[in-house]
C-alpha cells in the first residue's frame, strides 16, 4: 500500500539573501553620502582643445606647424599647468627653434 504521507519541501534559506541585500544597501548609501565630498576634492579638469594645422609637405626642409590651445570651460587654468609637446623627426639631425606669434612668451 502506498504511503499517503506528503514529503516535506526543504526549507529555503532566506537569511543569507537578506544579509547580502542589507550589505549592498549599506554600501550604496555610504557611497551616495560620500560622493559630494569626493567630488569636491576631485573636480573635473578644464576642457582643453588643441587645434593643429600645417601647410608643410612631408618632404619639406622645415616644419611649420600651427598649434592653438583653447580652454573650453569657464574654469581658469594657469599656463604653468599646461604642457604642450610636438614630436617630429629630422633626417639630417640639425634643428632650429622659432616661436612666431606666441602670446605668452617663447622658450626652447
Amino acid at each position: 500500500m502506498a504511503s499517503t504521507r506528503r514529503r516535506q519541501q526543504p526549507r529555503r534559506r532566506v537569511w543569507p539573501k537578506v544579509k547580502l541585500f542589507l550589505l549592498v544597501a549599506v554600501v550604496a548609501a555610504g557611497a551616495t553620502a560620500l560622493y559630494p565630498i569626493w567630488k569636491k576634492a576631485h573636480p573635473d579638469p578644464p576642457e582643453l582643445t588643441l587645434r593643429y594645422r600645417t601647410a608643410t609637405p612631408a618632404t619639406a626642409a622645415a616644419a611649420k606647424p600651427s598649434l592653438e590651445v583653447f580652454n573650453e570651460s569657464k574654469k581658469p587654468l594657469p599656463l604653468s599647468a599646461v604642457t604642450l609637446r610636438y614630436y617630429f623627426t629630422a633626417d639630417d639631425g640639425s634643428y632650429a627653434f622659432n616661436c612666431v606669434q606666441a602670446a605668452f612668451g617663447c622658450s626652447g
